[in-house]
């Protein structure tokens, strides 16, 4: 057994070194140079926090772009992205002591370096985005909240804030909160549930009386389709979600998913008596996530590593002494681990003529405009 930890031990390490090359990439994040950087450049140069002309983001909760401030200002735009490396590593920590709730401590590790290797947390490792800031804030609260069976009021008010920095760092966590409100009413009870939650917003709309909680592209899509196709697409995607998480190449994160299914059947029973409050939230979690379009992964970090480590301990769990079983289980997820890094290193084997210095910081760049005239790269590059 302490082979085996040794061994996934070695596997986070290579995992990490390949997710840090990213540091030494020219930043290509659409959000980050539309949006994300300017502000923080903003923030640098006028030494205030304001509205930034052409960034309607910037009316938006901005606790991620603060944090990022003193690594830009320090270290510029690779500064943050070390931050953002570092931010990766320290979810990592927290999602393994969520599997610790769940699992015994090798399906943990083994687990925890599943999730490492998903792609959207690959690419986010070393990219100025916010939303695995938002994650560990989440994730911590998830552990926080799930390893207790009582909360005293100084317990209530660290939840409180851990919610609300959530809240502050990206405005579409708002929309996540009933999630919230269900967890804590099937942990604790309602007055809870309303104290965390009524804190939480209070916070936010003090600080930021006005945001918009649909996005754009929401929008745009129903005034386009109209509501009814709106309404059926995004219910039949949620309905099918175990087969697009496995397989739909932007949103793929596990096969895992498909995988459990059966296991989660058999064992509904089961799962409704013991974890109750876990598959409330990640139900609710889910449900708001579909609505948001573009679906993307990054939105619902949080309830999606639930969903993976409850995945996992219903397998585990449906094998209690059989070895062979479990063992072949493990080298699904190993394979399954295999495959993303395949897909990683890949990307780094694609940016190595940048990395040795034989294609321009420009030509690196022009990959990945997206096709956008005087898009977010030219703006933030001044390539013309």
């Amino acid at each position: 057994m302490e082979m085996i930890k040794k061994i996934l031990l070695v596997g986070f390490i290579f995992v990490a070194i390949f997710h840090a090359i990213g540091i030494l990439l020219p930043e290509t994040g659409f959000d980050a140079l539309w949006y994300h950087l300017p502000i923080v450049k903003d923030m640098a140069v006028s030494r205030e926090i304001r509205i930034v002309p052409d960034v309607p983001q910037s009316d938006e909760p901005r606790l991620g772009e603060v944090m990022f401030l003193p690594f830009f200002v320090v270290g510029g735009v690779v500064g943050i992205k070390i931050f953002t490396f570092i931010v990766t590593l320290a979810l990592m920590y927290w999602t393994y002591r969520l599997c610790q709730l769940y699992l015994p401590d090798s399906w943990s590790l083994l687990t925890t370096l599943l999730i490492f290797t998903f792609h959207t947390i690959a690419w986010e490792a070393t990219s100025a985005y916010v939303d695995q800031i938002r994650a560990l804030m989440e994730v911590g609260l998830l552990v926080f909240l799930l390893s207790k069976s009582k909360l005293s009021f100084a317990q209530q008010l660290i939840a409180c804030v851990l919610l609300t920095a959530s809240l502050l760092t990206k405005s579409v966590s708002v929309l996540f909160i009933p999630a919230w409100f269900v967890l804590l009413w099937q942990q604790f009870n309602w007055k809870v549930s309303v104290t965390i939650v009524g804190l939480s917003l209070f916070a936010l709309f003090v600080t930021h009386p006005s945001f918009s909680i649909f996005g754009s592209a929401s929008n745009q899509l129903i005034v386009q389709t109209g509501i009814i196709h709106y309404v059926t697409t995004q219910l039949f995607s949620f309905l099918v979600l175990p087969l697009t998480l496995s397989f739909h190449a932007e949103s793929y994160m596990s096969v895992i998913f498909l995988f459990a299914v059966p296991f989660v059947w058999i064992n509904r029973k089961w799962l409704l008596q013991i974890y109750r409050p876990e598959l409330l939230f990640i139900a609710v979690s889910l449900f708001t996530w579909v609505w948001i379009v573009p679906v993307s992964v990054r939105y619902d970090l949080s309830g999606l590593i639930l969903l993976t480590i409850l995945c996992v301990a219903v397998v585990v769990h449906s094998f209690p002494k059989n070895k062979n079983l479990k063992q072949l289980f493990a080298l699904l997820l190993v394979g399954n681990i295999t495959l993303n890094m395949v897909i990683r290193v890949g990307a780094v084997v694609k940016a190595l003529p940048f990395l040795l210095g034989r294609e321009s910081e420009v030509e690196y760049i022009k990959q990945y405009d997206q096709g956008i005239e005087k898009g977010p790269i030219e703006k933030w590059y001044g390539i013309h």
